[in-house]
């Protein structure tokens, strides 16, 4: 067992940069894609709509070799097994640091989406019921109003737009101390307008949820 106490960690929110067209790509146990970029090994992308499973909603680290280029990146997701014909409209955000707000947030929460019970009782057995689907996991966030930050902003900005952000939690080394870097989560969704508390002799507080488009991403780095 190992146990680690949150201390020099941090939070990001991506920049809500418009999406770039991914125009091809190669499976195999990395994938390859063809799509516009300025990214960097180590860098990371969300892509979807490829109509591959493998790919699709998932962040991709993108690999030291092959190099990145100006028009092509290599990510370290494993679509082999893949049948389908690659989507024309496959898009990706690219999450480069130009592409990072960092968000002084103080702590967050992820609750796993439960299924709601569905009743189906009648005379013979008024307690009969199905489970229903699942609903989508969320974030909870909490942290302080600072206007002056831009990754405060950037949760405000994105509850107005109603457009998805990426998210990356940089872990504590404390959390793999084997590793030849912190461990990385990241995840993807929509965020809810933050609930803001101003009380006379009080710091002013927010919180806001996150409804999330898919599991959280742990991305860590051996040595």
């Amino acid at each position: 067992m190992s146990a680690f106490v949150v201390k020099n960690a941090s939070f990001w929110i991506s920049n809500g940069a418009a999406l770039v067209a991914v125009t091809a790509a190669v499976k195999g146990a990395t994938t390859a894609l063809t799509v516009a970029n300025t990214l960097a090994a180590g860098d990371f992308v969300y892509v979807t709509g490829s109509g591959w499973n493998s790919l699709d909603g998932k962040f991709g680290k993108v690999a030291a070799t092959p190099a990145p280029t100006a028009s092509a990146i290599t990510v370290e997701i494993d679509t082999s097994a893949e049948t389908a014909a690659f989507g024309a409209n496959a898009q990706a955000s690219l999450l480069g640091p130009s592409n990072w707000l960092e968000a002084c947030v103080a702590g967050f929460d992820i609750a796993g989406g439960a299924a709601d019970s569905i009743s189906v009782g009648t005379f013979c057995d008024s307690s009969a019921a199905l489970a229903g689907a699942p609903g989508a996991s969320t974030v909870t966030l909490t942290g302080f109003v600072d206007i002056t930050s831009s990754g405060y902003m950037e949760l405000v900005k994105a509850a107005g737009d109603g457009l998805p952000r990426s998210f990356k939690f940089i872990m504590p080394q404390a959390a793999a101390p084997g590793d030849a870097a912190p461990p990385v989560m990241l995840f993807n969704g929509t965020v809810s307008f933050p609930d803001q508390s101003y009380q006379t002799g009080a710091a002013a507080g927010f919180t806001c949820a996150v409804t999330l488009s898919g599991r959280p991403t742990l991305v860590r780095t051996t040595a």
